[in-house]
């Protein structure tokens, strides 16, 4: 399994280059419910598309400030650990194989400006960042190449364009604070797409 740091941690990080977080902290206003459920739209068809050589955790979604400069922003998120199943694959592969099956929904990957830094991946082998845009909203993958015991992998985040989540946003993001609870993201036999409505389970 890949380690990795806290959530929040390392998302704020490359969310500086969000094209769809506005100067300053103005932004527009969003419902929490109605930003969940657009998200969960994409990222069900986007989960729907990565083929079975692809193992995924469950997704992770929580609400955090969209960037070290824009504090009074949100951004919603959902994050998932992704390894290759062939020991083989080297991260090249696993690239080209996100940008095949991505592609005609148009998503178009390219190298992020923001990398993470070693602090942040003290614990992972060598990772590189890639990141699409479409629709306002971000798709970033954080792609770690394989070593001798551990398959190419990594993580792939979604994001929600930035907003303003009104008067309750200071109790909203104390939810999802570090070490708290998150979204999950799980199909059921019941309901093969679900959209949380709340934090449910700790990271």
């Amino acid at each position: 399994m890949i380690r990795r740091m806290p959530l929040l941690a390392l998302a704020l990080v490359p969310l500086l280059g969000v094209t769809a977080c506005s100067d300053g902290d103005s932004g527009p206003s969003g419902d929490p419910q109605s930003i969940r459920t657009s998200l969960a739209k994409t990222y069900w068809k986007v989960n729907g598309a990565i083929p079975s050589g692809i193992d995924m955790d469950i997704g992770r979604g929580k609400f955090i400030k969209c960037s070290a400069d824009k504090p009074k922003l949100a951004v919603y998120q959902v994050e998932n650990e992704l390894n290759a199943k062939d020991g083989s694959m080297t991260a090249a592969q696993f690239l080209s194989t996100f940008r095949t099956v991505l592609a005609p929904q148009g998503w178009k990957f390219t190298l992020d400006k923001v990398q993470p830094s070693p602090t942040e991946t003290a614990t992972m082998s060598k990772t590189t960042g890639y990141v699409a845009n479409k629709d306002g909203m971000q798709l970033q993958l954080l792609i770690q190449e394989r070593t001798s015991d551990v398959p190419a992998g990594g993580f792939m985040d979604l994001y929600s364009s930035c907003v303003h989540l009104g008067k309750d946003q200071k109790d909203i993001l104390a939810k999802y604070a570090p070490g708290a609870s998150v979204d999950i993201f799980q199909p059921t036999s019941a309901n093969p797409h679900p959209v949380p409505t709340g934090p449910t389970m700790a990271p």
